[in-house]
């Protein structure tokens, strides 16, 4: 039998928020771990019984197990105690939650004896397995507090000496053992209180006292485990990764980002819920079963779609197609049969009770539906968009893709007459207005949505998409996915000001997502733009970010080019792309952009094959070494160089591009293109 993985919470809940809050980050756990969970949830008399019973049901849908502790029922005396003696000052501001974690040994079964300790504010974007494994010599697990380490004044019991800035830990996410704790807090009770009343200055109850009882003493987990968002969006680090994000400070939504993005990805408001939560249940029409790994990238659609919107007419009987079709079966002898109305082929046939039945198939399919009971049947139906509200969902779509993709929306409509709605990534809205007006926006799936499509280039075959994207055109994507039979036009951005550089100008961006998208050849950019220059261009380097570093490449703004970079506002991009001659860069999403502006565009990339962007005369990639490894659907491409990494052929095919090669492309875009004498 597998181990038991026993993650921990603890929180109050005076304004009926925080279990919304809670249950966001116990889903995230619940969707990325596919080991055996038992959550226990440290709480009071304030978490409502709606709320208890929306997280304990969920918690089952994923076939897991909870147990919920009343802190003042089975500690009345020393909580008592704690609030008579140290007042109201520590509580008014944190709430009891802060002590409830110090005092979760007392309620926990003997027989655990080690717990995940994780704040409410945080979503595990990883398998929390990862951080149970670890091993732990000392009391406490926990990651250092850059914020606290690298910021004066952020912590006044630092600022005097009486806890080591430099080892200060963070107490969002722990790993505590039974002993190692009660070793730490001999005497909890008292030691809690004693350093209140020693110390009433501190700014964080909890986490002064573990680190002060501790004493530096505690085993350093790597950053990964307990990542502060506040210091990403500082540093200007917008790729997530495999981590726990932190959202310490309410922070979820203080921008429109990659992190805020994560956080709506399993965020719901609890308070709106009421009706019990069914556990779920995939299929698939290949009649494969799904593994763990492949329900573990589903359940984020299905967390994002929501409840089950449509009636049938049939009592507790709903259906709709938001990513997928998706019935909500009660209790019952209910038989379910599912197929693809076009070519008959049968996905689900069998019988089903109080279940949530889902497919893994998440693009257009022409679903039929027939429902029995008891051998009769009662509703048939086969899904038609005609006059329903479709949402089409493209929030947190990379800059590329979204450009690639967003022309596909008005076809959508029109093919489908469709009631088309879209969601947007933040970034894109205004564009979205000027260019897609009559299509309406929203950031949730509506109340009364019929179905609903993620609209990305997916590589994750067959249940985003029937085959993966890396091997056809990027068209392929939107036309497979919305079920279109033609490509779209290409909608042209058009600048909203005036020119204001008056010179000859091009732009040229050198960053990508990714080391092996970046052009490496050694001063290669330098020697472009020096040439450029001698040509008489100004050179705008326009990227979102400055400066990269990786595997020792030092990736930053050439010399001689004029900084124009920062996340700017689309909108800005496009007034600044659209007067200049030409542009330069990467398989990125300025390319994208640039292209949409309609300007010439010189792609300088050997990690992908033509077919991956749009058509351009002028790209340069070197044919006689290796190349397009993210169309070898054989390797991983988001390793190190899948082929030759830790060789001296190690990322050759971004390497060995001449800058000669570049400028020879450049030349030809002048010619072409009637530039002539700049």
């Amino acid at each position: 039998m597998s181990e038991t993985i026993h993650i921990c919470y603890a929180l109050t809940d005076t304004s009926g928020k925080y279990a919304s809050i809670l249950a966001a980050s116990i889903r995230s756990v619940l969707v990325n771990t596919a080991e055996k969970l038992h959550i226990h949830i440290l709480l009071d008399e304030t978490v409502s019984e709606n709320s208890r019973s929306y997280i304990s049901d969920m918690v089952y849908s994923y076939a897991q197990n909870i147990s919920f502790y009343d802190m003042r029922k089975a500690l009345p005396d020393e909580l008592k105690y704690i609030e008579t003696t140290i007042g109201e000052r520590h509580l008014k501001r944190y709430g009891l939650a802060v002590i409830y974690r110090l005092l979760l040994w007392q309620v926990i079964p003997h027989g655990i004896d080690k717990v995940i300790y994780l704040d409410c504010d945080t979503i595990a974007n990883m398998n929390i397995a990862d951080l149970w494994h670890r091993k732990c010599k000392h009391r406490i697990g926990a990651a250092l507090d850059f914020v606290i380490k690298t910021l004066p004044g952020t912590n006044s019991l630092c600022e005097k000496g009486v806890l080591d800035r430099d080892r200060y830990f963070n107490s969002g996410v722990l790993v505590l053992t039974r002993s190692g704790l009660w070793s730490c807090l001999e005497d909890s009770v008292n030691s809690i209180v004693s350093f209140l009343n020693r110390y009433p200055e501190t700014g964080y109850p909890d986490q002064d006292i573990l680190n002060y009882y501790a004493k530096g003493s505690f085993d350093e987990l790597p950053y990964c485990f307990n990542t502060m968002v506040k210091l990403e969006r500082f540093s200007e680090d917008f790729e997530l990764s495999r981590s726990i994000y932190h959202f310490a400070g309410k922070c979820w939504h203080e921008k429109e980002d990659c992190y805020s993005m994560l956080w709506d990805k399993y965020y719901e408001d609890i308070s709106v819920v009421s009706k019990k939560i069914y556990p779920v249940l995939f299929f698939s029409m290949n009649r494969d079963g799904l593994d763990n790994e492949q329900i573990i990238n589903l359940m984020p659609f299905e967390t994002k779609a929501g409840p089950i919107r449509c009636e049938t007419g049939i009592p507790g009987v709903l259906i709709d197609f938001v990513f997928g079709v998706r019935i909500e079966v009660p209790a019952g002898p209910w038989h379910i049969r599912i197929a693809d109305a076009d070519s008959g082929v049968v996905g689900f046939d069998g019988d089903l009770s109080e279940t949530r039945l889902v497919s893994a198939e998440k693009y257009y399919i022409r679903w039929q539906v027939e429902i029995f009971y008891s051998g009769e049947k009662l509703f048939e139906h086969v899904m038609d968009l005609t006059g329903q509200r479709v949402l089409v969902f493209m929030k947190g779509g990379a800059l590329g893709d979204t450009i690639a993709l967003l022309p596909y929306i008005l076809p959508f409509k029109q093919q489908h007459g469709a009631d088309v709605y879209l969601c947007p990534p933040e970034s894109f809205k205004e564009i979205c207005t000027q260019y897609f007006s009559e299509i309406p926006l929203t950031d949730y799936v509506p109340e009364d949505c019929y179905a609903a499509y993620c609209l990305a280039v997916f590589a994750f075959p067959p249940f985003l998409i029937p085959e993966d994207s890396r091997l056809l055109p990027v068209n392929y994507a939107a036309r497979a996915i919305l079920g279109l039979n033609y490509d779209a036009e290409l909608v042209r951005y058009t600048p909203t000001k005036a020119r204001v550089i008056q010179e000859k100008y091009v732009c040229i961006a050198v960053q990508a997502s990714g080391l092996k998208k970046r052009w490496l050849y050694p001063d290669g950019w330098n020697y472009v733009v020096d040439k450029l220059k001698n040509m008489g261009y100004r050179v705008l380097c326009i990227d979102g970010a400055s400066y990269f570093e990786e595997d020792g490449y030092k990736i930053e703004i050439p010399k001689g080019a004029e900084d124009y970079t920062g996340m700017l506002p689309l909108m800005e991009r496009i007034n600044l792309l659209s007067y200049a001659d030409f542009f330069v860069g990467l398989p990125s999403g300025l390319s994208w952009l640039a292209n949409a502006c309609g300007i010439p565009v010189v792609i300088i990339s050997g990690f992908n094959l033509p077919m991956t962007e749009f058509d351009t005369p002028y790209r340069v990639r070197n044919k006689t070494v290796c190349h397009g490894c993210y169309n070898d659907i054989r390797v991983q491409w988001k390793d190190k160089c899948p082929k030759h990494y830790g060789t001296d052929r190690n990322l050759e095919c971004t390497r060995m591009i001449h800058p000669d090669m570049v400028m020879e492309a450049i030349d030809r875009l002048i010619y072409d293109n009637g530039l002539g004498n700049v």
